[in-house]
């Protein structure tokens, strides 16, 4: 099942991380090194599914200077979460052009949430799903290119996979009235949003529609529309869609697309990302 239907990403930062209490230490391994081949710094955020231990520095937040990397200690055991990228920041890694989906957000609001997602799933010995994982969420937009490579030959669906989207990419005369879905800031293209975002998010990015009204039931496979209706509705004759199916296979592009997948490997690989590779 699509990323957050399965990962719940709402709340996804612990009630300890929200509220500032102490956590307790927790055994770790470098298992994830974020490479940043952009022109420009990076500020990544890493967001802990509701449940799991999270990531070191407490905020979630790092920058990687263009050139330079960032291992990330994942705590031994069970973990699950996502990367997500912002640039154009601040010194402090906010007001950024792109990626400032979460609080702290700017004076005009929060921006859709439409950053390139890597996501992971790390499981104790014997757990189920018994293997670690992982995929690239685009339900609600993209941003940057991305490249994840696993430590370990590659074997069935355990291989490198890169998503070498644009923004040239980004339609901008989306089927359904949804017309241009790139978003500009300064003059430059700094994220594409999905048809899905650019239904519902509210005004200056999107339509500021009901996801569970007229279309957007399609669009956004919500209002009760089973994953089967959904994998026959408007949502998949959308440009973004077909666009990613070419240019980021295997990725997931809206809710339900059971045709993207995650990629599963042996229990100690260890995994590079690397943005604009």
């Amino acid at each position: 099942m699509a990323d957050w239907r399965r990962f719940v990403v709402v709340g996804l930062l612990t009630a300890a991380h929200l509220l500032g209490l102490a956590i307790p230490a927790v055994a770790s391994s470098n298992r994830v090194t974020v490479v940043n081949n952009c022109a420009q710094a990076l500020w990544i955020t890493a967001l802990s599914n509701a449940g799991e231990p999270a990531l070191q520095p407490a905020d979630g937040l790092v920058r990687i200077a263009s050139g330079q990397s960032h291992p990330y200690a994942i705590p031994d055991g069970h973990w699950g979460g996502q990367f997500r990228p912002k640039f154009g920041c601040d010194a402090g890694g906010n007001n950024c052009s792109s990626g400032q989906s979460l609080p702290p957000c700017p004076a005009a609001g929060c921006q859709p949430p439409a950053e390139s997602k890597i996501e992971f799933y790390f499981p104790t010995a014997g757990a189920n799903p018994p293997l670690p994982f992982f995929d690239v969420s685009l339900v609600d937009g993209f941003t940057l290119k991305a490249k994840i490579t696993p430590s370990v030959a590659a074997s069935g669906n355990c291989t490198p996979f890169t998503c070498n989207l644009s923004f040239d990419d980004c339609p901008t005369n989306e089927a359904f009235g949804l017309g241009n879905l790139k978003v500009m800031a300064g003059g430059q293209p700094v994220m594409c949003l999905s048809p899905c975002k650019k239904w519902s998010y509210p005004a200056p990015y999107g339509l500021g529609n009901p996801e569970t009204q007229g279309i957007g039931r399609e669009l956004c496979c919500a209002g009760g529309i089973s994953a089967k209706d959904c994998n026959a509705g408007r949502v998949v004759q959308t440009q973004y869609v077909q666009t990613l199916r070419q240019k980021c296979p295997s990725s997931y592009s809206f809710a339900y697309d059971d045709e993207g997948g995650t990629h599963a490997c042996p229990l100690t690989t260890n995994f590079t990302v690397t943005f604009c590779p």
